[in-house]
């Protein structure tokens, strides 16, 4: 698992998604592993864009919220798990944030298809990236 620390999922030379971490949580009722991803994006004192897996929203000046756009699903031994979403950071960082899902349901690890020790390759696919553009008035 470790070896995808730092793999790109998004990088068009100016923003850039990639696996900023990923774990075995070792508890069946958190789907036993998910993994995290940190995007970064470009900024100036004019205009700043960040794509990523959640949408920002500008609460008027001073304030702000965000929510995952972003979906991913996860192919293992034959069949494709719908991942759900861990959670979103907000700007942690002064280029971008965080997002981050369990990789599998809850309901395959009680159902006994995965469990806390898989040795396999897991496909994963993360559709709805969102492109946020902030610009100076």
């Amino acid at each position: 698992m470790q070896s995808n620390l730092g793999k790109d999922l998004y990088n068009d030379g100016v923003h850039r998604i990639y696996v900023s971490n990923i774990d075995n949580t070792g508890d069946i009722n958190s789907g036993g592993y998910r993994i995290g991803f940190r995007a970064s994006g470009h900024y100036s004192l004019t205009k700043a864009t960040l794509i990523s897996g959640g949408h920002l929203v500008t609460l008027g000046n001073n304030s702000w919220t965000e929510t995952m756009s972003a979906k991913m699903t996860a192919e293992y031994n034959g069949k494709t798990y719908t991942c759900p979403q861990e959670g979103v950071s907000g700007l942690i960082y002064k280029d971008g944030d965080e997002f981050s899902f369990y990789i599998f349901p809850t309901e395959a690890c009680k159902k006994n298809e995965i469990s806390l020790s898989e040795k396999g390759i897991v496909h994963l696919t993360v559709t709805n990236l969102y492109e946020n553009i902030w610009s100076k008035q």
